[in-house]
């Protein structure tokens, strides 16, 4: 099965720093939410409030849509630290 040509792109801007926060992957035209919901088996709704509060990622949510994006899940981690410290 062939990658969706979308998680290279989001890859490419998160490892070149121009992704700062969890919700910016899905914002405009990157990443349909319906998509990744489809590939992360969970409810749009669900990932919906993640993208909100992105600290109801479980640890292993966010290692497969590490792999997903085939980045380091740190780079995910990441992400989720800045969008929460930005909410304090």
């Amino acid at each position: 099965m062939l990658k969706d040509p979308r998680f290279l792109a989001i890859k490419m801007l998160l490892l070149n720093n121009h992704i700062k926060q969890f919700h910016e992957i899905f914002t405009g035209q990157k990443f349909p939410v319906t998509v990744m919901a489809l590939y992360m088996k969970m409810g749009t709704r669900r990932l919906s409030n993640i993208i909100k509060d992105p600290s109801q990622l479980t640890y292993e949510e966010a290692g497969r849509m590490a792999d997903y994006f085939d980045v380091p899940p740190s780079v995910i981690s990441l992400i989720i630290h800045n969008q929460l410290n930005e909410k304090k």
